[in-house]
């Protein structure tokens, strides 16, 4: 891809918009490329550019890089004012885009303001003993020159009157400013009792907001999935799952899946430094490949492309595939792409190639990356692009994700995701289970479901579904559900039917 930005999409949001075009105010005057850029916030050049496009709010720590470039560019710190409005830019922008980022990022705001704070009341409190201390010294000392005043005045009270007259008003004095001290001591020890509670409320108010932060990016990185994910059952489930991937399989998936299968044979020895030419070279060999060698060997090179081509070139070689009308190694390098890589990746090559993009033959790519990556992709990165397609401009994306995991996931997987979604998102899992999965695989989940009891009802709602969608399929569940004895869901399906 080139490192030319492209003019400001008319279709955004004002408040991305505005956004991105005031971060091309900030970028421009670097005089860098794109691309170089990109190393310097350790990024990759499709991703900046989405940011300067405004087809993707940057994270804060990507707005504080620039503005430090910016700076440094300058030899001057930016004004406040400058940090003030790019900051306000950004969590519209953010509001408007993704509720679930905008409030994780004003907890950071809130942490970062009240450790600013609690560093300033110990400093205030460190003042505040300075002085404290400095004070009960100088009453030390006036009680002393007191005393000194008090046994002069006496030894010579009878022989030098007007001496014992400037002692006294000495005295007087020194102990007009002792009782004036004494009550500055007063009112510094409250200021200290204040202070150190503004720092012990200071500190508490850090401790609750981190805690809210790290439960708010549990929930925006899907926290509750990856201890899942790790734990036993599901690590089980996933072994379970890999074993019988092969039987599971139905002939009716889609024949490119079947066609880009990886072979076991070992691939060529001099495919991965194929890897290091740029997209336009790499679809030339990967024409000759096919062209002279064997299908497992552009198979194996479509394979480690998928695994490790960085994503924006990905992205322009299926463009050079398709301009070619390459429709196989096209899918195959889509396919093990998908099924290889986590949920940002896909993500973001569905979006450099744009929700638009139609494969060989009219249909729309992102659909069938979509279901590949579901059919392989772990809970965790499941939930993520769940997450992320909430960016999408395509709303289908959700019932495509929910269509490919009803048809083939585990039951433990259907599960979860139901048990994780919002009332909307279950309903439309619940829709898609019952139109699309396989007659044999539902008992299973129907019985993990009931077992949930508080989701339960969801029992009902599949089986009605079933019932209206597919009444012949609903005919073969009936024999299944007596087989196991789930008399009461007979008893439903029959009276739905009838």
């Amino acid at each position: 891809m080139t490192n030319q930005l492209q003019p400001i999409d008319g279709g955004l949001s004002p408040e991305a918009r505005a956004l991105a075009a005031h971060l091309r105010d900030l970028f421009h005057p670097l005089e860098t490329s794109v691309r170089r850029f990109a190393t310097r916030c350790h990024s990759d050049a499709g991703t900046v550019s989405r940011y300067l496009n405004g087809t993707r709010i940057p994270p804060w720590a990507f707005v504080r890089v620039l503005l430090a470039e910016v700076g440094a560019a300058r030899q001057q710190p930016l004004r406040g004012e400058v940090l003030d409005h790019t900051r306000k830019l950004h969590r519209a922008a953010l509001r408007v885009s993704n509720r679930g980022l905008y409030e994780l990022q004003t907890l950071q705001d809130q942490l970062e303001q009240a450790d600013r704070e609690q560093r300033q009341a110990g400093i205030r409190e460190q003042a505040l003993l300075e002085a404290l201390q400095a004070r009960q010294q100088r009453i030390a000392d006036l009680e002393i020159t007191l005393h000194e005043i008090e046994g002069a005045g006496a030894a010579r009270q009878a022989e030098q009157r007007e001496l014992v007259l400037l002692l006294e008003g000495r005295d007087e004095t020194a102990r007009e400013e002792i009782e004036r001290l004494r009550e500055e001591v007063d009112e510094l020890r409250n200021q200290l009792a204040a202070a150190r509670e503004l720092v012990e409320a200071a500190e508490e108010r850090c401790v609750t907001l981190e805690s809210q932060l790290e439960m708010a990016e549990i929930d925006t990185e899907s926290g509750q999935e990856l201890r899942d994910a790790e734990s036993l059952h599901l690590a089980r489930q996933d072994a379970a799952e890999a074993n019988d991937r092969a039987a599971r399989l139905q002939e009716e998936l889609n024949d490119v899946r079947r066609l880009t299968a990886p072979q076991p044979q070992p691939p060529r020895r001099d495919i991965p430094a194929v890897l290091d030419l740029d997209p336009a070279q790499l679809c030339k060999a990967l024409q000759r490949v096919a062209a002279t060698g064997s299908e497992t060997e552009w198979r194996s090179l479509a394979l480690s492309i998928g695994e490790h081509y960085p994503t924006a070139d990905t992205a322009q070689l299926v463009r050079e595939l398709k301009d070619i009308n390459d429709q196989i190694i096209s899918m195959a390098v889509c396919s093990h792409f998908s099924s290889k890589r986590g949920a940002q990746d896909v993500f973001d090559l569905i979006d450099d190639l744009g929700w638009g993009f139609l494969a060989v033959g009219g249909a729309s790519l992102w659909r069938r990356i979509i279901t590949w990556f579901t059919w392989e992709a772990r809970l965790l990165e499941i939930q993520k692009m769940l997450y992320l397609t909430d960016q999408a401009p395509v709303p289908e994306v959700t019932i495509e994700i929910f269509n490919a995991a009803a048809g083939e996931r585990s039951p433990e997987i259907v599960m979860a995701l139901l048990e994780r979604a919002d009332y909307e998102r279950r309903q439309m899992l619940v829709g898609s289970i019952a139109a699309r999965r396989e007659v044999y695989k539902i008992p299973s989940l129907l019985e993990m479901i009931r077992a949930r009891k508080e989701e339960s009802y969801l029992v009902d709602q599949i089986l009605s579904g079933v019932a209206d969608t597919r009444p012949g399929v609903a005919s073969q569940l009936i024999v299944l559900l007596e087989a196991v004895g789930s008399k009461d869901d007979v008893k439903f399906l029959r009276s739905h039917l009838a």
